[in-house]
């Protein structure tokens, strides 16, 4: 089946899900408020599952870290730090790199930097 028609539509909604992860972020490190992380599961799992069906394993590798991390933050196994938070605005900022990627390449083949 060809993908390509529905890359636009996979660009368009990682840009939605990566903002609500970038703003739920931004509350999270400055309020503590925890209440987002269901919204961060949420959109990186929404990636995840996007990703997986256009067969870009290396955003789908990203996703699934992140997702991973942020069920040990809503099931509180998981503290909230600095260095935590670093670790999800990387997270997040490869994400956007590679949706970027995708949007410049229109690749399947993309490659985890370092």
């Amino acid at each position: 089946m060809d993908l390509s028609k529905y890359r636009q539509l996979f660009l368009d909604e990682c840009r939605e899900h990566l903002q609500v992860m970038n703003r739920e972020l931004l509350r999270l490190e400055q309020e503590g408020e925890t209440g987002g992380v269901d919204a961060l599961f949420r959109a990186a799992h929404s990636i995840k599952g996007m990703s997986g069906s256009m067969g870009y394993d290396a955003v789908v590798a990203v996703s699934h870290a992140l997702e991973d991390i942020l069920d040990r933050l809503r099931k509180k196994t998981l503290g909230v730090g600095p260095g935590l938070m670093t670790l999800l605005y990387e997270g997040v900022d490869s994400l956007g790199t590679l949706v970027t990627e995708v949007e410049e390449k229109g690749t399947t083949h993309l490659e985890i930097a370092g």
